[in-house]
């Protein structure tokens, strides 16, 4: 007997779809049949998703969805499990907004969320800080941390470059405003007319479309920036691995744990975050990287300059990164995750 998984499937790219893709790809890998309602276009397969949720005839089902799918689903497994004999249901949570949607519903809705919530197998908490969140909204101990995972990726980082010549910058997620990517325009304009320090940085991911206009005007004043595209899960290590540091300066405040941060850990690459959301658990300061206070260009542009200053640190920092992604990659964190789901009698 496999397992359901119900979530958004790249492609397209999107944080949510790459995470089920390599979930889906490494369930496989350790000889677990996977079985897949792909809600990616749940807007335009609306029918077509309920249905497939409703009547399927697996025991097992992992939800994996953002914010919306877990409105429209959870309640539907919250009804299975009370009345079908041995069904079983584990959440596997997009994103770090969780707790707050739960605290943001009204008294009603909240009621069947967190009923829904403990009904669960688990949860699976991207970060701790979400899981300790969860556990005391719920008064469960069905709540666990497992962090977010990558596939492992083939790459022999070599020495830091002299970042003397041009210092390398970059960004990849999901392009929309609160991803910060104006405050590092900012704060690196800043750095080069105060210093004269020579810096490029080049931006990467899907844009939201409500965002474009307005994306490609800021970025056309900016002669050190570039908009290089979209890359392929498989080789945004590679990419970053090409760089000195990789900047996410986000303040958006659902922000769980970005894989693209463990990107950069295999890719032996220091990360500058700013201090939102779980970012300060997931990278440790002057450890796996800086972090500077959202918004604030000038402390963003601070961070930046000390790692260009000090050499030996960004070198110490790139190493320590490549050991510590091996907590994060798919094929450990998925094991682990299996073996719970075994404890709760789940037969895969």
């Amino acid at each position: 007997m496999g397992v359901k998984i119900i979530g958004p499937v790249s492609p397209p790219i999107s944080g949510p779809g790459v995470k089920n893709m390599i979930l889906i790809s490494t369930l496989k890998r350790l000889k677990i049949e996977v079985n897949v309602i792909n809600t990616l276009y749940w807007k335009k397969d609306l029918f077509k998703v309920l249905f497939g949720i409703i009547f399927n005839n697996s025991s097992n089902v992992i939800l994996s969805t953002s914010e919306r799918g877990r409105y429209i689903c959870l309640p539907i497994l919250l009804l299975k499990k009370r009345l079908i004999k041995n069904f079983k249901f584990a959440l596997l949570p997009m994103g770090g907004g969780l707790y707050k949607e739960a605290k943001n519903l009204n008294k009603l809705f909240r009621a069947i969320f967190v009923d829904s919530l403990r009904a669960a197998d688990y949860v699976f908490a991207e970060t701790k800080g979400l899981a300790k969140d969860l556990r005391e909204l719920t008064g469960t101990d069905n709540v666990v941390y497992l962090p977010n995972f990558k596939d492992r990726a083939d790459i022999l980082k070599q020495d830091v470059p002299n970042p003397m010549s041009t210092f390398k910058l970059l960004f990849i997620s999901r392009i929309r405003k609160d991803k910060g990517i104006e405050i590092s325009l900012k704060a690196i304009d800043k750095l080069i007319k105060a210093h004269n320090i020579p810096i490029s940085y080049d931006v990467y991911g899907p844009i939201r479309d409500s965002y474009k206009d307005e994306f490609f005007g800021v970025l056309s004043r900016y002669t050190f920036a570039s908009y290089k595209g979209v890359i392929e899960p498989e080789k945004v290590s590679e990419v970053i691995s090409q760089y000195h540091c990789f900047l996410f300066p986000t303040y958006c405040k659902s922000e769980g744990f970005p894989g693209v941060i463990i990107d950069a850990y295999i890719a032996g690459v220091p990360v500058i975050v700013t201090n939102c959301s779980f970012n300060a658990e997931i990278v440790g300061n002057n450890v796996n990287g800086l972090i500077a206070e959202p918004e604030d260009v000038d402390d963003l542009a601070d961070k930046i300059k000390h790692l260009y200053d000090d050499q030996n640190l960004l070198h110490e920092i790139a190493c320590r990164n490549q050991i510590e992604a091996e907590k994060y990659l798919a094929d450990n964190v998925i094991t682990s995750f299996v073996q719970m789901l075994r404890q709760k009698d789940w037969s895969i």
